[in-house]
């Protein structure tokens, strides 16, 4: 073989081992990006939320280093772990542009409304819902709920978090607005007694209920801050107006995504909340 030619295929060989490698990415992730519809954010695999203690946090270091946004991160390695991700795997960034590219080539409306949802439940999320108070070591526990059945008012799935309070008293703990927005719903429930319902500036409906007493009063359509006053954490609901005492006080906290086939989509908060833990604030009370 002539020494030019020998050249030429060692020249070569790089170029085509990568494109090997390129193609054995795509046929790995070929699969699970078909898989992604117009019908996921609807998915009991999207709203289950399955990511571990730690996850976001870690998604938005790898934003920082790669600067990516966090929400895309998120939903990009979400579909290539079919929606589990227990514990956080951080890509290769071959594998993590060619799963992107392949969204936006093959599922861009599918992908697009899939990134709208996962920027509704986190972005902007700052504070913890419940205040703890200066003056004595408190402490709240909640658990992951998800889906567990409740029977008041016929048979149904709990589609929120319960926060308690090692304080049980209505009206001791202050509940703060999660996130800034706007007031969209405000009253009583049978289900959920005094309530609010916030829908932040980034599309996601956060739900506050079984309040004891509102801060003051809310008109819908009125602006509210992230860490603003809601209302005060307690045991109303489960019956007409002004009942309360049928349970423990906490707080259901509640999120909601909505799509054009869906206007209310349930999502699990708990992953949420274990977020926005490292921002409890403190009150004088």
């Amino acid at each position: 073989m002539k020494k030019s030619t020998l050249r030429s295929y060692l020249f070569l060989l790089p170029c085509l081992l990568l494109l090997t490698a390129g193609e054995l990415i795509f046929l790995e992730i070929r699969g699970t990006v078909g898989s992604l519809s117009m019908s996921t954010v609807q998915s009991e695999a999207f709203r289950a939320m399955d990511l571990s203690e730690g996850t976001y946090e870690k998604v938005l270091k790898e934003a920082e280093r790669t600067g990516e946004e966090p929400e895309e991160i998120l939903a990009v390695s979400m579909v290539l772990h079919r929606f589990s991700l227990t514990p956080f795997r951080v890509e290769s960034s071959a594998r993590y542009r060619r799963a992107k590219k392949l969204l936006l080539d093959y599922r861009e409306d599918a992908y697009n409304q899939l990134l709208e949802a996962y920027r509704s439940v986190w972005e902007g999320a700052e504070n913890f819902p419940v205040a703890r108070s200066v003056r004595l070591p408190e402490d709240f526990s909640y658990e992951d709920g998800w889906m567990q059945p409740r029977s008041y008012g016929g048979k149904r799935s709990h589609e929120g978090c319960d926060i308690f309070g090692s304080v049980q008293e209505a009206g001791y703990y202050p509940v703060l607005s999660v996130c800034g927005g706007y007031v969209e719903h405000i009253g009583w429930l049978t289900l959920g007694g005094y309530r609010i319902g916030i829908r932040s500036d980034a599309g996601g409906y956060f739900y506050y209920a079984h309040l004891s007493s509102y801060a003051r009063e809310f008109t819908v359509g009125e602006r509210v801050w992230a860490g603003e006053l809601l209302g005060y954490l307690g045991d109303s609901g489960y019956g007409s107006e002004g009942t309360a005492g049928q349970f423990p006080p906490h707080l259901h906290f509640g999120i909601y995504v909505s799509t054009e086939q869906s206007p209310e989509i349930s999502v699990n908060p708990y992953p949420v909340l274990r977020y926005l833990e490292k921002n409890v604030r403190k009150f004088a009370f």
